[in-house]
C-alpha cells in the first residue's frame, strides 16, 4: 500500500509518519511525501497512491483547492484532510471538496489513523466499483442503442393508454413517419404512408391487443408511393406494464407466399387434367361382350400414378390385356406409363402384324421383348413390370407373360386359386433379354385377375402388410362375383385392413372373366 502524505511542516509529515508504523506496521505501506501544492497535485496525479493525507494550509494555497484541482483532473484517490482547527464548516468544505474524512492533528493517534486509512481505502473500493458498473452500464446502453438504431425490424415500447415511448429509426420509416416521433397512437392519423382504412387497421390492432394485454401475430398491406408493402406485426409485454411493439417488412417473404399459391394451384390444375388424361387411357367398358367381362380399379398413391392397365379388342376374336407398374409414383412415374400406353395403341403393328394377307398377333413375350428394347432404363432413369394376357374368347386359350410383375391368379368358378407362374425380368434393365409365352385354357365361369405390388404391401396402422395370404381369401371367398363385383370387394377388404393409414404405393387390379354366351 502506498500512502502519500501533503503538508508543508516537516514535523507534522513525520509524526504521521510514525503513527501509521505504530498503527499499520513499518512495512505495511510505503511513504510518499510532499511539501507543497504542486508537488502534492503532482504526486496524486503520478504516484499511483492508495491513500492521501492532506493538511488544510499548504503555504498560501489550501488542501480544498488542491482537491478541487486534482479533480478537475480527474484523479481520484481517497484523501483524508489534516488540520490543525476544529471548525466544523471546514470539515463540510473538505468533505464537499471531495475528502473521505477529516482528522485534527492535536488529536490524531494510531489509532485514529489506522481507522482513517480503512475507512478512506473501503471507500474508494466501492467508489471503483460504482464506477466501473456505470462504465458498464453506458457501454451496455450504447450497445443496446447501436442494435436498435441500426436493426432492419421496427421497434417501439407503447403504454397500456397508447402513448408510445419510444420508436426506432427503422420503425420510424417501416410506418412511413418523419420528423419527432408521434407521442400516442391517435397521433398516427395522416402520418402513416397508407390509405385511411390501413391506418385504421393498425390502430385497432394495436388498441385491441393492448387491451387485452397481449395480440397475436399479425399482417397488414400498406400502400403508399413505394407500393404494396407487406408489415408483420407483433406485440409483447415488458415489466411494468408497457408492450414491445415489433414490426417487420415481410414484402419479400409475402409475395414468394403468394407466388407459391399461385404456383400450387397451377400444378393442381394441371395435375388434375394430368388424372383426367390418364383416366381417359383406362377401358371404358366398351368392350364388355357375351364372351369377355372385365372389372377394374385404379387408385394412384398421389393425384397420378405410375400404373397403366388396359382391355382391348385384336382380330380374330382376341381380347389383349395388360397392367404395368412403373417404379416409384407420382408425375414422371405417370408420364412414362403414359408413354408406354401410347406405343403400345398408337401404332396397331405393334400389338398386330400383317404381311401378306395373313394377320399375327404378337405374342405376350415378344411384346416384352420389344418394350425392352424401347424402353431401356438408361433412356428413361426408370424400369417397370408388366403382366400382359392374350384371351381367345371363341375357345378360351390364354396366353400370358410376365416382366417381373407380381404373378396373376386364375380363379375358377369352384373357387379354387391358382398362379399363373413364370416370371421374367424387369423391362429396361437388360439389353437382351428374352421372355417366355405360357399357355394355358380357361374354363368357362374362369377370371385371371392381375394387381400391382400395391395391394400386398399395402399397410395399417402398425406398418403390417395385407400380404397374399389375404388377398387368396377374398379370391377364394368371392370367385362367383361378377369381375366388377370382386374387384370391389378386393378394395373393400384392402380400406378396411389399412383403416386410416394411407396407400404408400398405387394400387391397381384388373380382372377379366371369359363368360361363354353370357354366362
Amino acid at each position: 500500500m502506498r500512502i502519500l502524505v501533503i503538508d508543508d511542516d516537516p514535523g507534522d509529515r513525520l509524526l504521521l509518519a510514525e503513527s501509521l508504523k505504530l498503527a499499520l506496521g513499518p512495512g505495511a505501506f510505503e511513504l510518499v511525501e510532499a511539501s507543497d501544492f504542486d508537488q502534492g497535485l503532482n504526486a496524486l496525479a503520478l504516484e499511483s497512491v492508495d491513500v492521501c493525507f492532506l493538511d488544510y494550509r499548504l503555504g498560501g494555497r489550501s488542501g480544498i483547492e488542491l482537491l478541487e484541482a486534482a479533480q478537475q483532473r480527474q484523479t481520484l484517490v481517497p484523501t483524508i484532510m489534516l488540520t490543525g482547527l476544529g471548525d466544523e464548516d471546514l470539515a463540510v468544505q473538505a468533505l464537499k471538496a471531495g475528502a473521505v474524512d477529516y482528522l485534527r492533528k492535536g488529536l490524531l493517534t494510531p489509532e485514529l489513523a489506522a481507522k482513517a486509512v480503512d475507512h478512506a481505502r473501503g471507500i474508494h473500493e466501492r467508489e471503483r466499483e460504482r464506477i466501473a458498473m456505470m462504465g458498464a452500464l453506458k457501454r451496455e446502453i450504447r450497445f443496446s442503442s447501436t442494435i436498435l438504431n441500426n436493426s432492419f425490424d421496427g421497434i417501439g415500447v407503447v403504454g397500456q393508454s397508447g402513448k408510445i415511448r419510444y420508436m426506432n429509426p427503422a420503425l420510424m420509416e417501416l410506418l412511413g413517419l418523419s420528423g419527432t416521433p408521434p407521442q400516442c397512437l391517435d397521433q398516427l392519423d395522416g402520418e402513416v404512408d397508407a390509405a385511411a382504412d390501413q391506418i385504421e387497421a393498425l390502430k385497432s390492432y394495436l388498441k385491441d391487443a393492448l387491451r387485452r394485454g397481449i395480440g397475436p401475430e399479425k399482417v397488414l398491406a400498406f400502400s403508399g408511393q413505394a407500393g404494396r408493402r407487406w408489415r408483420r406485426l407483433r406485440l409483447s409485454p415488458m415489466p411494468g406494464g408497457e408492450f414491445i411493439l415489433n414490426v417487420q417488412d415481410v414484402t419479400a417473404q409475402r409475395e414468394r407466399e403468394l407466388r407459391l399459391v399461385a404456383y400450387k394451384r397451377r400444378l393442381e390444375e394441371d395435375l388434375r387434367a394430368a388424372a383426367a388424361i390418364q383416366s381417359s387411357l383406362l377401358p371404358d367398358g366398351s368392350l364388355q361382350s357375351e364372351n369377355v367381362r372385365y372389372g377394374w380399379a385404379f387408385h394412384p398413391a398421389q393425384a397420378i400414378g405410375g400404373d397403366i392397365l388396359n382391355v382391348y379388342p385384336l382380330p380374330e376374336k382376341h381380347v389383349g390385356l395388360y397392367l404395368i407398374d412403373v417404379m416409384g409414383h407420382g408425375v414422371s412415374a405417370a408420364m412414362l406409363a403414359t408413354t408406354i400406353h401410347n406405343f403400345l395403341h398408337n401404332d396397331r403393328s405393334r400389338l398386330v402384324q400383317r404381311s401378306d394377307g395373313e394377320v399375327r398377333i404378337v405374342p405376350p413375350g415378344d411384346l416384352l421383348e420389344m418394350l425392352n428394347v424401347h424402353f431401356p432404363f438408361n433412356r428413361f432413369e426408370r424400369y417397370f413390370t408388366m403382366a400382359c394376357m392374350l384371351l381367345d374368347s371363341r375357345t378360351g386359350e390364354l396366353s400370358y407373360a410376365n416382366a417381373g410383375h407380381t404373378t396373376p391368379f386364375r380363379v375358377r368358378a369352384d373357387g379354387c386359386v391358382a398362379p399363373l407362374d413364370g416370371r421374367g425380368p424387369f423391362v429396361g434393365l437388360e439389353t437382351h433379354t428374352s421372355y417366355d409365352t405360357n399357355y394355358s385354357f380357361l374354363a368357362p365361369g374362369d377370371k385371371v385377375v392381375l394387381f400391382s405390388d400395391g395391394v400386398v404391401e399395402m399397410a395399417d396402422s402398425r406398418g403390417r402388410f395385407f400380404g397374399q395370404e389375404r388377398l387368396l381369401n377374398v379370391l377364394t371367398g368371392n370367385a362367383g362375383r361378377s369381375p366388377q363385383e370382386l374387384v370391389e370387394t378386393l378394395m373393400q377388404a384392402l380400406d378396411a385392413f389399412a383403416g386410416m393409414a394411407n396407400a404408400r404405393d398405387d394400387i391397381s387390379l384388373l380382372c377379366v372373366e371369359y363368360a361363354p354366351r353370357g354366362r
